[in-house]
């Protein structure tokens, strides 16, 4: 690998970042998410308790958000990257939205299943 190549590797991530926003919306919804209590029931797993409903509506919100702008970035980097740079992105865009569904979206739609988006089995 040249030193372009190199500098080209590094900064990619970097742009798609800043350009799409993620940067924002992910402190958006760490900040919200701090506010709330966390309670662990069993290792590896955190249901999140927010009892107020318009308060669970906003996270979701941007749960949904931020899901719609990582799929985008793995279309912007489809379009752009290597074959083998864009599975290794796809692949851990694709963990980061498991553990978005399974640690914060499905314990939201738990404790308040009226904000759940239709579809989303």
């Amino acid at each position: 690998m040249n030193t372009e190549q190199s500098t080209r590797h590094v900064a990619r991530p970097t742009s798609l970042w800043h350009q799409s926003g993620l940067a924002n919306s992910l402190s958006e919804i760490w900040l919200a998410l701090l506010q709330y209590q966390y309670v662990a029931d069993s290792p590896g797993k955190v249901d999140i308790m927010i009892t107020d409903a318009a308060v669970a509506e906003q996270i979701s919100d941007l749960m949904l958000e931020f899901s719609a702008r990582l799929d985008r970035s793995i279309i912007a980097v489809q379009k752009t990257w290597p074959p083998e740079e864009f599975r290794t992105y796809r692949v851990a865009v694709g963990k980061i939205m498991g553990e978005m569904l399974l640690e914060v979206m499905n314990p939201l739609y738990a404790q308040h299943p009226s904000i759940k988006p239709p579809g989303l089995d």
